[in-house]
């Protein structure tokens, strides 16, 4: 007897995909390091995300995320979910 077979990546077109759709990947947290390597990447070096003791100092009171690094996250979790298949 077979069981399930599951694909990856999945077999999608873009026809396959409807306005409201949801996808719920694995969790990821944000540490200093991906603030270090986002900094290095982008060339954005600003205290807020890159000098803790210049960030005590602000509202925030610790660095904080450069405004587009979980949106990059994000797409790279949709990448590797295999949610898209073969539509992108």
């Amino acid at each position: 007897m077979v069981g399930r077979v599951f694909k990856d990546p999945q077999e999608k077109t873009f026809e396959d995909f409807e306005r409201g759709d949801v996808m719920v990947t694995r969790g990821r947290t944000i540490d200093i390091g991906d603030l270090t390597l986002f900094a290095g990447l982008t060339g954005d070096h600003y205290p807020l995300h890159t000098d803790e003791e210049f960030s005590k100092q602000t509202p925030f009171e610790t660095r904080i995320a450069h405004g587009p690094l979980p949106f990059t996250i994000a797409v790279g979790l949709g990448g590797v979910s295999g949610f898209h298949g073969g539509a992108i």
